[in-house]
């Protein structure tokens, strides 16, 4: 299984891990890399104390799941079952009656969030790590935690065993966790999800591929389209959202996918998306309400420009 290779003499393991980078024309860091991310969603999806907690979202399962983007995804993004953290049924935030209500619900959501990944999840995936792959050469831990400062989610950072230096380039030598507690979770699937490693050395692997619950393409979709219609529309004196090119890139790739084409077709998919954002994630000029045919914005405005070069450069 995915535990044999990880447990390999990092020498052995990195010749391995040189030769696949050599085959796909790829860097060593990346397939390392890859590797990680593909054994942590193993962790998440059958440690049996974290089973049914997440949905996979994101860019990474764009990549790793549907193979629709090429580009690197590092991260992993993750949307928590609300009804685990206590907010299901009645306690969903949008069950209470007012606004001050509602928000008041989001907030506890959102700590109780952070609370359940930095005290329930972080030690049970540090003990699973443990028990694979012994304690950890620095002695420490092999995950820290923190609450970006952006979004406010709790983030685990995974610290693998690896012989590259910590540089601070676009792919640091870790895995980094985000958990979301406000996405809608529909639609979702069971899918499969294998490490280049174990593409092109099967033997080696006795299971080479583990099974992820992922938020469907066509959902993905129309949660970046809003995105760039929301941007589109924020105030010029305010600072542009991080990384927005990877969405315009995963757009485009997207729209030429047949999940994107399936999307496009499925308006009642954008009003469920639009609604909930407008819902949870209002804001005074979003616009969420003219995200839709006739008055979508993808593009940016020429004030962004610049900055969506200088983010596309950095994202090389």
């Amino acid at each position: 299984a995915m535990i044999d290779f990880a447990k390999l003499p990092l020498d052995e393991r990195a010749a391995l891990i040189q030769e696949v980078a050599n085959r796909r024309g790829l860097t060593r860091l990346m397939v390392e890399k890859d590797f990680w991310v593909c054994f942590t969603l193993r962790l998440l999806f059958s440690t049996p104390e974290l089973v049914d907690k997440f949905v996979f979202k994101g860019g990474t399962s764009l990549s790793k799941v549907f193979g629709i983007i090429k580009r690197f995804s590092e991260d992993i993004d993750l949307s928590v079952d609300p009804e685990w953290l206590g907010f299901g049924g009645d306690n969903r935030p949008d069950a209470g009656g007012s606004r001050s209500q509602f928000e008041k619900r989001c907030k506890k959501l959102e700590q109780a969030c952070i609370t359940a990944v930095g005290e329930q999840i972080q030690t049970i995936l540090e003990q699973t790590i443990r028990e694979g792959l012994g304690v950890a050469d620095s002695g420490g831990s092999y995950l820290s935690f923190q609450v970006d400062s952006q979004t406010r989610s709790p983030v685990i950072i995974f610290r693998y065993p690896t012989e590259e230096p910590e540089s601070s380039g676009y792919i640091p030598p870790q895995v980094r966790l985000e958990f979301g507690s406000l996405t809608d979770q529909q639609p979702i699937g069971k899918h499969t999800v294998t490490p280049w490693a174990a593409e092109e050395f099967p033997d080696l692997f006795k299971e080479p591929s583990c099974q992820v619950v992922a938020l469907e393409a066509e959902r993905t979709f129309w949660e970046k389209a809003t995105i760039l219609h929301s941007e589109h529309h924020r105030p010029r004196e305010k600072p542009m959202r991080n990384r927005l090119s990877r969405d315009c890139y995963d757009l485009c790739m997207m729209a030429e996918h047949e999940s994107g084409q399936h999307a496009l077709a499925d308006l009642d998919m954008l009003a469920r998306v639009t609604k909930h954002k407008q819902v949870y994630f209002r804001s005074t000029w979003s616009s969420y309400e003219t995200a839709k045919p006739g008055t979508f914005r993808l593009v940016p405005p020429d004030h962004r420009i610049a900055d969506m070069k200088t983010d596309y450069q950095e994202m090389q």
